[in-house]
């Protein structure tokens, strides 16, 4: 999972491991600069961005963006940019019911929705969406790394080699909020354990996160 300012790395590591997959993560600095951004699609193979990188990627977007509309503005991204033919686009949520607001102390609903051409048709983009109801504030222990363990579940669940959309995000919003309630020390406890419906087979393979911003400590890994 490379940082969107460190591209170069996943071309280079691309060249080196062909066959490689790369996840972009969230970001409204390289959103909203073309250049970076026309950089960085055309190599994604997972895109994770908010409703505000796609605003920025996309300007003429509705408001507000309806599941009506999804679709056609993830596909003129997808076009404008370049993106593979088989990149997979996640969307992070977060809903509120009818006639709620984010401040009147009733619980949000958080998750995913994700955009992915079937292989028996690529010019048809699929969707499916998994929203939980989120974590009240004061359950919250430790919020650091939560969006990188939701992006390493999107990637293992890619790495069955189809898409499994419901269970891939029910696994992504389940091991984010499993981190917003540890600390580093006990994130990795039981996460053999979280709900899948389907189990991982054994021979999976793994799963890379990478911060690291230089291009041959990661060509090397």
């Amino acid at each position: 999972r490379c940082c969107p300012a460190r591209s170069v790395s996943a071309v280079v590591a691309r060249r080196a491991v062909p066959g490689s997959r790369f996840s972009v993560p969230r970001g409204r600095s390289w959103a909203r600069d073309p250049i970076a951004a026309g950089a960085i699609l055309p190599h994604s193979s997972t895109l994770v961005i908010g409703e505000d990188e796609l605003r920025a990627l996309v300007p003429k977007a509705p408001e507000p963006l309806t599941e009506e509309f999804e679709i056609d503005v993830i596909q003129e991204m997808m076009l404008q940019y370049h993106c593979r033919a088989d990149t997979i686009t996640v969307l992070k949520r977060r809903a509120y019911a009818e006639g709620q607001s984010a401040g009147d102390g009733r619980a949000k609903r958080v998750g995913g929705v994700m955009f992915y051409r079937s292989p028996a048709r690529r010019s048809q983009v699929r969707r499916a969406a998994v929203l939980r109801e989120g974590l009240d504030d004061s359950l919250i222990i430790d919020s650091t790394g939560a969006g990188d363990f939701f992006a390493a579940a999107i990637l293992a669940g890619e790495s069955l080699g189809q898409v499994r959309a419901i269970q891939t995000l029910d696994l992504a919003t389940g091991m984010a909020r499993h981190k917003l309630e540890h600390k580093p020390a006990t994130a990795f406890e039981r996460l053999d354990a979280m709900p899948y419906g389907e189990s991982l087979p054994a021979a999976v393979g793994k799963v890379f996160v990478s911060h690291s911003h230089r291009n041959e400590i990661l060509a090397r890994r």
